[in-house]
Formats: C-alpha cells, sequence, structure tokens
C-alpha cells in the first residue's frame, strides 16, 4: 500500500463522563468533543509510508455510569475520482475530512472490529441523516446544536440571515414521510464537506487565494447589508426571506418551464442565465 491513500472514521455519540481516546495512525487526525446532545466524528486520512499494516485502536472510557452509540465505523484503502491526481494544495487536510471523505474500497484492505465489556446494552440512539445533492450518499448531521458540524457545513451563519430562510438549506424532509419536516436555525450546505471541496470549490476556485475568497465573501456580505439598510432588501431578497422560496424557482415554476410569450420549452440554464441578466 506504500503511497496510497488509507483511512479510519467513525461517528459516535457519548453521554457525558465518557471520554475518547486514539491510539496509533498519524498525529493528524479528525476528533470532535461536542457534548451529549450531539454526534461527535473521529478519523484520518494519509498517504502509507510503506505495505506495514497500522492498526488504530479508540477506545470510549466511562468514568461513570454512561452510555455511546457507534455509526458506520469503517477503514481501509481510500480511492475516488477526486482524490486520484488532486493537487498537492487540497490535499494537505484530508485528515480534517473524515470520515466524511472515506471511499473505502471494497477490496477487504481494512477490518473493524468492536469490542465491548460484558452486559453492556444495545439501545439505540436517534442518528439524523442528510443526503447529499452531488454524491447521493446520507450522511450525519446534528440537529439539536447545529454549530455541531459534522458531515455538512453551516448555510446561514451570521446573525442577522437567522434563522436560515432558504428552503432548500433550511429544512429538512423526511424521505420516508413528507409530510414531517424539520425546520433548521443555521441550516446546512446542499452539498457534503467532500463534495463542497471538491465538486464546488475546487473546480470553481482554482486560481483565487484564500485571502480573495475573504475578501469576495466580505464584500457579498457588505452589499446584503448595505441593500438591506436602504432598500429594506433587492426585490429578490425581499421575496426570499417573506416566502422562503426563490423568487426564480417560482417563476420558472409558475409559467410551466416555458417561455410565457411563445410557449416553447426552455432548458433550465437558459433562464437561469436570463434571470441573472435581467437583474444586473
Amino acid at each position: 500500500m506504500k503511497g496510497q491513500l488509507i483511512g479510519y472514521g467513525i461517528w459516535f455519540w457519548r453521554t457525558d463522563g465518557v471520554v475518547c481516546s486514539i491510539v496509533g495512525g498519524p498525529d493528524k487526525r479528525t476528533l470532535t468533543e461536542y457534548g451529549s446532545a450531539s454526534w461527535n466524528k473521529a478519523g484520518s486520512m494519509w498517504l502509507a509510508n510503506d505495505a506495514s499494516p497500522v492498526e488504530v485502536i479508540l477506545t470510549l472510557t466511562a468514568t461513570s455510569k454512561g452510555s455511546v452509540a457507534l455509526y458506520a465505523p469503517l477503514c481501509g484503502r481510500v480511492r475516488h475520482k477526486h482524490l486520484d491526481g488532486a493537487r498537492p494544495e487540497l490535499m494537505r487536510n484530508m485528515y480534517q475530512f473524515s470520515p466524511e471523505a472515506l471511499f473505502i474500497e471494497d477490496d477487504g484492505a481494512g477490518v473493524v472490529e468492536v469490542e465491548a465489556v460484558e452486559g453492556a446494552s444495545s439501545a439505540d440512539h436517534p442518528l439524523i441523516l442528510k443526503s447529499c445533492n452531488r454524491c447521493g450518499r446520507f450522511l450525519p448531521v446534528n440537529v439539536a446544536v447545529e454549530r455541531d458540524q459534522l458531515s455538512f457545513s453551516n448555510h446561514c451563519v451570521a446573525e442577522h440571515r437567522r434563522p436560515c430562510k432558504h428552503a432548500t438549506f433550511g429544512r429538512l424532509r423526511n424521505v420516508e414521510d413528507s409530510a414531517e419536516v424539520l425546520q433548521l436555525d443555521y441550516g446546512y450546505q446542499l452539498e457534503c464537506r467532500f463534495c463542497k471541496k471538491f465538486e464546488v470549490n475546487a473546480a470553481h476556485n482554482p486560481q483565487r487565494s484564500s485571502a480573495q475568497m475573504k475578501e469576495d465573501g466580505a464584500r457579498r456580505r457588505a452589499f446584503e447589508l448595505l441593500l438591506a439598510e436602504l432598500y429594506g432588501g433587492t426585490p429578490q431578497l425581499r421575496y426570499r426571506h417573506e416566502k422562503g422560496t426563490e423568487l426564480a424557482d417560482d417563476v420558472w415554476k409558475r409559467f410551466g418551464c416555458a417561455c410565457f410569450n411563445c410557449g416553447a420549452e426552455l432548458a433550465r440554464e437558459i433562464w437561469t442565465a436570463g434571470i441573472s441578466g435581467n437583474s444586473a
């Protein structure tokens, strides 16, 4: 496995008083320390130095009577089209994207063993999974404390933007019962953290430095605040806050995805470009 990507990861919940420790693997790893209202995650990803096996031991120790729950422990060789030949600067912090970035090959290279003391209960603990609109996976999120981020980053963090009123970001709909909807405060991005990094940021910003991206973000927020102060927001922003949906999407649906003048069917990309051009 020399020179190949390998990794391990797990999501876990614990009550207060349960301590997590990791022995083995690289020093650069992910290990969150959220409270008992949230799930945590642990993991890492790195290039193997040689073909020698690597043993990583994660231990959950209760200093008093407590409970733990585990979800999707995994380890082994990692392969994905975005990781193969990725720019070196994109790979430096991949340990921070474990376990959501662990696309483990089904080749038996890694083995997970779970050991528990005798008499341990097998009770479940609730866990919310959110779908990624790029890779299609369902990955864990915290809804009780949304700032305890796991597989997705928050969408509306600034105080003046909360609660998140963007329909696709601020609400989670149960795929098994469409009538059940969770309204979020901060909301979550549509893409998981892995896809946001490689499908969105890496693809669209290959030449931009971190300073330039921060400057653009600050400029955008300043314009939003200025418009809100002068005009109560742009028509699009006011519509979004009042209706909780996007004006362009509602107009698109209202006219049956076709030209309102001649009735010709339109491609979504053409419609979006037209809206952007008219609103500039």
